[in-house]
């Protein structure tokens, strides 16, 4: 089933009341943008189906299939495996011909397939390219679709897109242990430092309030 904006779905159910043709056991449903219609496998009934986006036009590819289990399609060949014959097989998605055994290896079973062609790649543009970020600049879900960041040790500006050195007094941690308590100081180069401060007789010191 598709809905208006071409998302699809498929389940195990009983029957198209509409054209009275049964599917069971579909394994995998794919849209071809192209010629808008959707096509499914029926690893029960052991045939490869396809429809118009709204369900309509259907039609059964005049081709042999068994223990189909996985399709998708490229240009005018679909493609599909079958795990138990350890086989990728294609034919021509319109005629059911040029029927073609693509891989058969007894150590191989497959159980998914995806055509990858530059033709099938939305082609988006990068929101980093003409962006000034003083040290990242990393993709997000916001309305530019990027934001400025920086490498540990630095805080972004107010203007979120320089960076700055954090002081070493903001950048410390504070240990407290029941006698003593440490400040650890991070250090972008060399070893980080370890101090202990000065306390006068104290015992059973709790976690520091921030």
């Amino acid at each position: 089933m598709c809905s208006t904006h071409w998302f699809c779905w498929h389940g195990w159910i009983a029957a198209d009341k509409q054209n009275q043709k049964d599917i069971i056991w579909p394994n995998r449903l794919v849209v071809d943008e192209t010629i808008q219609r959707i096509y499914w496998g029926d690893a029960k009934l052991n045939r490869i189906e396809s429809s118009r986006i709204d369900g309509s036009d259907r039609n059964i590819l005049p081709v042999k299939v068994t223990h189909q289990y996985t399709l998708n399609i490229f240009e005018n060949n679909i493609f599909w495996c079958d795990p138990l014959e350890h086989e990728v097989l294609s034919v021509n998605k319109f005629t059911g011909k040029d029927y073609k055994i693509l891989i058969k290896e007894a150590s191989l079973t497959p159980t998914g397939i995806h055509v990858h062609h530059p033709s099938k790649q939305s082609h988006l543009t990068d929101p980093c390219r003409n962006v000034i970020c003083n040290h990242l600049c990393l993709l997000s879900s916001t309305v530019q679709g990027y934001n400025c960041a920086c490498p540990v040790g630095m805080t972004l500006n107010k203007d979120v897109r320089t960076c700055e050195f954090i002081s070493a007094h903001d950048s410390s941690i504070v240990i407290a242990t029941f006698t003593y308590i440490y400040r650890l100081t991070h250090h972008q180069i060399g070893k980080d430092t370890i101090l202990r401060l000065p306390t006068r007789n104290m015992e059973n010191i709790g976690p520091p309030l921030m």
